[in-house]
């Protein structure tokens, strides 16, 4: 015990709900792009130069605008357009 009577670090028990953490992170493979159009399953941008298919099987999320919030995996991509799921 410290000197207030609070167990010390070291005696404490374990905490039983907090076994492990999880952390996930992230690649952001582009900087903000405009979005030209979107319907539903297609996403356009003019100002992209993206190689074909070098998208496939990555997240895409909007993430301001309009078109905030949508989201899709990639299922495959031109220079220029993005096609989801």
């Amino acid at each position: 015990m410290d000197g207030l009577g609070r167990k010390r670090l070291a005696d404490a028990t374990p905490d039983p709900r907090y076994d492990h953490a999880d952390f996930y992170w992230r690649t952001e493979l582009t900087a903000l792009l405009e979005v030209a159009s979107l319907s539903e399953a297609t996403l356009s941008v003019d100002s992209a130069s993206f190689e074909n298919d070098q998208l496939d099987g990555k997240a895409l999320v909007v993430v301001s605008g309009n078109a905030r919030g949508w989201q899709t995996i990639v299922a495959t991509n031109t220079s220029t357009g993005v096609t989801g799921e």
